[in-house]
């Protein structure tokens, strides 16, 4: 991962977020051995059951790092609590038909655009026979 955020820092002038997965204590030296390549990081892994109510965390279990001063500057307002309508999943679609989801979908969001979409792809079956 080093060399990839080391590759992305030459020619990147934005912020970097990682999300681990890990737990701070199993990961910390690794991620303070990269020296500012990354400027905030989410520590802890998904837990479905948890409660999601902190900004930019899947799952409440998760810790949100500010790494270097970037980081502080753009991600230490995001160490709250979440609003629901905060949670907002939109959809983009390019020049070329590709679609893009933006955003933070609240639990269960995909699922939910899966089945809709499947309901719309049984009028398009039919309109084809």
């Amino acid at each position: 991962m080093q060399c990839l955020l080391t590759e992305l820092r030459q020619d990147f002038q934005g912020d970097i977020l990682v999300y681990s997965g890990y737990e701070w204590d199993d990961i910390h030296q690794d991620i303070l051995d990269m020296n500012g390549l990354i400027d905030a990081l989410i520590t802890g892994p998904y837990q479905e059951s948890a409660p999601q109510t902190l900004a930019l965390r899947g799952s409440d279990n998760q810790q949100l790092h500010c790494l270097t001063s970037l980081g502080k500057q753009r991600f230490s307002q995001y160490d709250t609590q979440l609003i629901d309508s905060h949670k907002a999943l939109d959809l983009a679609v390019d020049e070329t038909g590709r679609i893009f989801l933006l955003g933070i979908p609240q639990r269960h969001d995909m699922s939910y655009l899966q089945s809709w979409l499947e309901q719309q792809e049984q009028p398009l079956k039919q309109l084809k026979k």
